[in-house]
């Protein structure tokens, strides 16, 4: 192409054609700039849609992480408020009568008081966007303020929670000897079995004003449950909760 659009400059010359020559060389010029602004303008085209392509795969990727999120979030409110009935029932065994079918929980409270949640929330996607740089090719900058948020506010949940787990293990530490290992079996085997809180009157345990009697002696106890009955209530209802609401928030920002 090019050896053609010089032989035809050259006859231009050779039959003394000057001004139809420059005009021809321009033009030419003209044509090889638009050729390579079309040719920049196709790679810019192509490199473009890589990055939505890549931007594709990471919304993908990050609601499929806060679907994930979202399960894990309900199940924190769900151990907070299973947390704080525990507390609140063995706090009332303190001072006031109990039902019988309260009395039968009273153990499966005991049990699980102690108990630490063992959830976590998923950060792989956004972790890879920080430390490859790609988080630029996320256009939707409200999304990723969110985002930033979210998990600003996971690590802060995180240290609050590594807080609160002290008062759940004192208090395993604390009662670790009050229910025997006999006992303590069969709860288990209830709990396996899909049986969290015993509901049914029919399934009875020993009367638990013994076991109480024994937890009363045990020094600063009555206070360790009530901080634990304080700190799952904030998480039940101000911490998880609204992560839940943020959840839902950036689920909603990826589906569209």
């Amino acid at each position: 192409m090019i050896n053609f659009f010089r032989r035809i400059r050259q006859n231009l010359l050779s039959e003394g054609k000057t001004g139809k020559y420059l005009k021809y060389a321009i033009g030419e010029t003209v044509l090889v700039v638009i050729g390579i602004l079309m040719a920049l303008q196709i790679n810019n085209w192509n490199e473009n849609r890589k990055k939505r392509e890549q931007e594709a795969y990471y919304l993908n990727q990050l609601l499929e992480d806060f679907t994930i999120n979202k399960s894990v979030a309900k199940l924190l409110i769900d151990f907070n408020g299973m947390q704080f009935e525990n507390s609140s029932l063995l706090l009332k065994s303190y001072t006031d009568s109990l039902t019988p079918t309260e009395s039968n929980n009273w153990f499966y409270a005991m049990n699980k008081l102690g108990f630490l949640p063992h959830n976590s929330f998923n950060d792989d996607t956004w972790k890879e966007l920080q430390s490859t740089g790609n988080i630029g090719l996320i256009q939707n900058k409200l999304l990723v303020q969110k985002i930033a948020e979210f998990y600003s506010i996971v690590e802060d949940v995180s240290i609050l929670e590594s807080e609160w787990g002290l008062f759940n293990l004192d208090f395993r530490n604390k009662t670790n000897g009050i229910l025997e290992p006999s006992l303590r079996f069969r709860i288990m085997d209830l709990t396996l079995i899909g049986k969290d809180t015993i509901i049914d009157t029919t399934e009875q345990f020993p009367s638990f004003k013994t076991h109480l009697d024994e937890l009363k002696k045990i020094q600063g106890l009555q206070g360790l449950i009530s901080d634990i009955q304080i700190n799952r209530n904030v998480g039940h209802k101000e911490v998880f909760s609204k992560m839940e609401i943020g959840i839902d928030s950036i689920i909603s920002l990826l589906k569209n």
